[in-house]
Parts: C-alpha cells; sequence; structure tokens
C-alpha cells in the first residue's frame, strides 16, 4: 500500500521542500477516524463525529490542510493503537547531541504524530468501534465504501498539482493517493539530522492488529545547528494503547416497542453502583404505567396514572438493584396500552445511582 515515498528540493539540490508520501491499494486510503463508538452489553453507543476532509465523487481531486478526524486521544486508533490517519512521527537525531538515538520520536516511543498538509488523489473515512463486550478489549476500525477509482491520476491541476509519481511507476491496483508534508511547517532545526517515519492505512483494515503500512527515511537538515540545550530529552517510554475513560454511564440500546419501554445502561464508573431512584416522563397514548424491573426484579409495581413518576421507594434488594463496574443494567417500563415509539415524549427520564449520580436516559 505504502508505494515510494521522497524529499522534494529547490533547483540547487540544496533545501528540502517537501516529503511525500504515495500509496496504491485494492481499496482507497483511510484519511482518518469520522466517528467513534463504545459497544458495551448495553449496546453500540456513539460516543464522537470528528470533522474529515470528505471522499471524492468524481476521483482525483485534492485538499490542503485536510481534517483528518479523530485524535489518537480522542479514539481514532486502529487495534494496536496507531494513529488511523496518515502520519509523520520525527526523531530528531541531535538531542540530546549525539544521542544517535533512532527510535525517540516513533509512536512506540511516544512520538506525535502529525497529519498531512496536503492530500492527492482519493482516500475515505472509516468508524472505530472499542468493544467491551469482550476480554481484553478490542478495537474495531470499519471503512467506508470505496469512491471512484483513480489509479495513479493524482490531480495535477488544483491544489497547486499533485508531484510526479517516483519512477519506475509503482504497483497500480486502483486507488492512488498522494500525502505531502511541507518541511517549512515541521519546526526542524538547521544543521540537525532527523529520522522520518510513517504509518498509513489501507481501506479494507481485515488484518489482526490493523492494516497498515510503514516506512522511514533520514533527512539532514542544511545550516548551521544553534548551541546545545543543556536540558536532556527525556528518555522514551512505549505508548500505551488506549482504553476507555472510566467515570460515567453510557446509556445504550433503548427498545420502544409493545407496551414496554427498554433502556439498558452501562456501568463504566470503575466501581459498583446502587440504583436508589428514577423519574420517568411518558405520553397520555401509554396509559398507566404499571411496572418497573430492573434486570429482571420487580422494582415498582404500583398503577400509577399518566403522565410522570419520580420516585426513591424502590422494590428489590440492594443486591438485586447493584450493577458491578464494567456491567450492564437493563429497566423496563411497562404501561397499559402501547407504548409510543417516539423517544422525545419521555423527556425528562433518568435513573438514579449511589454514589455516582443522575443518568439522563432520555433523550
Amino acid at each position: 500500500m505504502l508505494r515510494a515515498f521522497k524529499v522534494t528540493v529547490t533547483g540547487d539540490g540544496c533545501t528540502p521542500l517537501t516529503l511525500n508520501m504515495f500509496y496504491n491499494d485494492e481499496h482507497a486510503m483511510t484519511l482518518g477516524v469520522r466517528q467513534t463508538q463504545l459497544k458495551t452489553c448495553a449496546g453500540t453507543t456513539i460516543t464522537g463525529n470528528f470533522p474529515i476532509a470528505a471522499a471524492p465523487t468524481a476521483t482525483p481531486t485534492c485538499v490542503i490542510n485536510p481534517a483528518v478526524g479523530a485524535t489518537e486521544a480522542q479514539g481514532g486508533v486502529d487495534p494496536s493503537g496507531r494513529p488511523m490517519f496518515p502520519a509523520l512521527f520525527i526523531t530528531d537525531l541531535d538531542v540530546p547531541p549525539g544521542s544517535g538515538n533512532q527510535l525517540a520520536g516513533d509512536w512506540q516511543y511516544g512520538g506525535t504524530g502529525i497529519a498531512p498538509h496536503a492530500v492527492f488523489g482519493t482516500w475515505k473515512a472509516a468508524v472505530s468501534t472499542l468493544d467491551k463486550t469482550v476480554t481484553p478489549n478490542v478495537i474495531l476500525v470499519t471503512p467506508d465504501a470505496d469512491p471512484p477509482a483513480n489509479n495513479w491520476n493524482l490531480d495535477g491541476a488544483t491544489c497547486g498539482g499533485a508531484d510526479p509519481i517516483p519512477t519506475p511507476t509503482p504497483t497500480n491496483q486502483g486507488y492512488g493517493a498522494e500525502c505531502r508534508w511541507n518541511i517549512a511547517s515541521l519546526n526542524l532545526v538547521p544543521g540537525h539530522h532527523y529520522r522520518f517515519y510513517f504509518i498509513i492505512h489501507d481501506g479494507d483494515q481485515n488484518h489482526t492488529g490493523g492494516d497498515s503500512g510503514q516506512a522511514c527515511v533520514f533527512l539532514n537538515m542544511p545550516g548551521t545547528p544553534p548551541p546545545a540545550s543543556p536540558t536532556p530529552t527525556a528518555s522514551p517510554t512505549p505508548t500505551a494503547t488506549p482504553t476507555a475513560t472510566a467515570g460515567t454511564f453510557i446509556v445504550g440500546t433503548k427498545t420502544l416497542a409493545g407496551k414496554t419501554v427498554t433502556v439498558s445502561v452501562y456501568n463504566g464508573t470503575g466501581a459498583s453502583q446502587l440504583l436508589t431512584g428514577l423519574s420517568i416522563t411518558w405520553p397520555s397514548v401509554n396509559g398507566n404505567l404499571t411496572k418497573i424491573t430492573f434486570n429482571g426484579t420487580t422494582i415498582y409495581n404500583t398503577s400509577t396514572p399518566c403522565c410522570s413518576l419520580t420516585t426513591s421507594s424502590l422494590l428489590g434488594t440492594t443486591a438485586q438493584r447493584t450493577v458491578a463496574a464494567g456491567a450492564c443494567g437493563t429497566v423496563v417500563f411497562s404501561f397499559a396500552s402501547t407504548a409510543s415509539t417516539n423517544p422525545s415524549l419521555y423527556i425528562p427520564s433518568s435513573l438514579t445511582f449511589s454514589p455516582f449520580g443522575s443518568v439522563t436516559i432520555f433523550p
């Protein structure tokens, strides 16, 4: 998938201008993650939507400073924790002076991935799902459908034009792209030596751990180096695989069917939580509220007329109303008549857990 890379220079061959990476595969390049999801025993919940350059509908095309979706911290990563966007990692081999450390800026050692300053050709986005229903948790990446094929036609007319494809022409499998980084925007130090490390992902992501291409190149930045800094660079440490942030409840699947309204919640707080109260609003078409169960246990069975209930007088034992950390709770509201399927008619509704507090279940 990563077919070639090069550094362009000024006409005299002395000053580097751009760093160029060329992609071609049987599917369009993944530019990044447009949406993150969390899958738990309560169902699958969207946790974020992120701006990303739209995939071309008539290829080829180009974008300057493209939005590349979720960052690593936001969950825009593959199953191995690598950034899904085309990423450049930089190691300054002269910090500390003469260290020769050729890995310090890599992803594996805490380096910061830099998105391309321009992209040419064709690409697409993906959805990343953190699946907490399995142990250990896994990340599933699902790319969008491919745009029209463009082969090695990278759009030489707009955005200043794509760079010439290296010769001999690399393998063509139908979907070509170029990612370009501007050397002047990378804050490189004159006289220093650098290692550039690339990561890029293809458009099917069907390999264990993530489907990526990687490569590296060395660059000597012309000029006179400044005086050495007396402060040494900290030793590199491996990058940990991202995990879901603890400390909250996730509201999952909501089913409005027949005479019941069912809501599942996931306890992501890191501690057991006790259901101590609830509040629900419902439309008159539902008739009386007849019963409420929690994980199969009846916690309320007094027929209540339309159209709201707030109570902390719940049936069931403490154990029956407790949700362990990392587990799910399902509450079922039963009505005398067929329940409305319009979620907006159940606002406001919430569950109260101790010690966490209130969890809004509608909207």
